[in-house]
């Protein structure tokens, strides 16, 4: 049985890990899979984490990662070389493909076919499984057939880091930079809104370079600093 070893779990993101872990023990049963967030929230972190396990695991079969961007410069580089959309073969040896940010190609057409030819006409036959992130949902910004093919996506999604979450993180960090965080200071970081989990990796990381080594940390030298303040 498969974990993903190097993510903490929490409510914010256990719906998501779940499904990563269940694809990664049972490949090509749930494709496609969407992870859906908004920036910041751990799904490219999610995503090359299932890619370093399936490198790992699945001896004779083709894993390929790549961003949104990278997929639609290929597509648009094979288009000026004289290919029409429907004659690209790109990535069909391919037998996983992580896509990080597929709403990259959304709106863009010829990418988009070039999407949906490839993966939705051949899931029934090939079995590729499909795993992408994004930031946005098709129903919002892409072309009717990308709208169909993530209809029929698992979609699951990274919330805003919850309390359990947060504390694993402020720990790690505290941890890593060896700060003396005192308990007020802890719990007063803790309590902050943050909306994403790299707010809470940038502000432990501030505290780490304006303190000084040994330097006791409170929760007033937090708010002297803009602790967990909106940005």
């Amino acid at each position: 049985m498969m974990k993903l070893d190097n993510f903490f779990v929490s409510g914010a993101n256990q719906e998501a890990v779940a499904m990563a872990e269940a694809v990664l023990n049972n490949v090509k049963a749930y494709s496609p899979v969407l992870i859906y967030a908004k920036p910041g929230r751990g799904k490219t972190h999610l995503l090359h984490e299932i890619y370093d396990k399936c490198k790992e695991s699945l001896a004779g079969q083709k894993v390929a990662f790549m961003t949104g961007r990278q997929f639609l410069e290929e597509v648009d580089r094979t288009i000026r070389l004289g290919a029409k959309p429907k004659q690209i073969k790109l990535y069909d040896d391919v037998d996983v493909l992580l896509i990080d940010d597929i709403a990259e190609i959304f709106g863009r057409l010829e990418a988009e076919q070039v999407f949906t030819n490839l993966f939705l006409s051949s899931m029934g036959d090939k079995k590729k499984q499909i795993i992408c992130t994004s930031g946005l949902l098709a129903k919002d910004h892409a072309s009717n057939d990308m709208i169909r093919f993530f209809d029929r996506a698992c979609m699951v999604q990274l919330y805003a880091p919850d309390e359990l979450l947060k504390q694993q993180i402020v720990d790690q960090m505290a941890q890593q930079f060896s700060l003396k965080l005192d308990e007020e200071a802890r719990r007063y970081i803790i309590a902050q809104p943050f909306s994403s989990v790299n707010q809470i990796l940038g502000d432990m990381t501030k505290l780490a370079a304006l303190t000084e080594e040994n330097q006791q940390i409170d929760q007033q030298l937090c708010q002297r600093y803009h602790i967990g303040q909106s940005r």
